[in-house]
């Protein structure tokens, strides 16, 4: 089982994969183009799409007041393409966390894209799946056992139990503790707070949202949140997890983080996110 991206295609082929792994969302024609269309079709008369549209929109509107946070998680998602394309696996636990680590890019890409719009409660759910993905990946690589369980946890009732047993956070971050305390504590505490403002419906992850009505009746939540402070920590929290798995995965494939060019940009990722969130962190838990 050895990983050979495009080995059996033809090099204009092997292009094309190569800039699809670096953007797999990426389509053929521009929203610009589908805009006379989806008119057409109604789109934005219904609430659905009405929402929909508000969220792009908001969305265009981060991009262009907020700059330094989008460059930050563009140079983030940049370093996700490169890894991708070093990463090779000759068994199935190699597979496994090769896989994870593209589910990690791809819980990242949707945790931008929702806070971005302005549902920052709902990226919270994906910032802890990032986590858990890059955990599970560096508990499972180089471990058939666990490997073995994890790839049959489906198979059979008795299966199924056995791997929620082996596969708890608990025992998967013991295991992270046993090769780093440092990134296992920072894996601890990032995890917990993706929990305490969204991945689990707890008083962070409902209050920020509320606001009361014009005739202090009463309260009505928000879908989008636009409080400057709110939107500029949470895309600060959503780098700062793309530093913390990036780290978890250098234990994984050490060849490829550490080689020089994947290797600068992640430190160089790191210290811009410190001198940004020295400036808005402290402002994400409210008093």
């Amino acid at each position: 089982m050895k990983r050979a991206r495009g080995s059996t295609k033809t090099s204009r082929q092997r292009d094309k994969d190569k800039q699809a792994s670096k953007n797999p969302c990426k389509v053929n024609y521009k929203f610009a183009d589908m805009v006379g269309d989806l008119e057409n079709k109604g789109w934005s008369k219904d609430i659905l799409t009405e929402q929909i549209e508000s969220a792009f929109c908001n969305i265009g509107v981060s991009f262009l007041q907020l700059r330094p946070y989008f460059n930050l998680l563009i140079k983030a998602t940049e370093i996700f393409g490169e890894a991708n394309e070093l990463m090779s696996y000759s068994e199935l636990d190699g597979l496994i966390s090769v896989g994870l680590f593209d589910r990690t890019a791809c819980c990242f890409l949707g945790a931008v894209r929702l806070s971005l719009s302005g549902q920052q409660t709902e990226s919270w759910v994906l910032l802890r799946a990032c986590i858990e993905n890059s955990l599970y990946a560096y508990y499972v690589f180089g471990n058939m056992e666990l490997a073995k369980i994890w790839s049959d946890r489906h198979k059979s009732d008795t299966n199924k139990k056995k791997c929620k047993s082996a596969f708890t956070i608990k025992k998967v971050l013991t295991a992270l503790e046993k090769r780093s305390k440092s990134i296992a504590k920072e894996a601890k505490e990032s995890y917990d707070m993706t929990i305490d403002f969204g991945a689990h419906p707890n008083e962070r992850s409902l209050f920020p949202n509320l606001e009361e009505k014009q005739d202090g009746h009463g309260f009505v939540l928000n879908i989008f949140n636009n409080d400057p402070y709110i939107m500029r920590s949470t895309l600060v929290m959503i780098a700062m997890t793309s530093s913390l798995v990036f780290k978890i995965f250098t234990l994984i494939f050490p060849d490829v983080f550490k080689q020089p060019n994947l290797a600068i940009k992640t430190k160089n990722l790191e210290n811009e996110i410190k001198s940004l969130s020295c400036v808005f962190i402290e402002r994400l838990i409210p008093t």
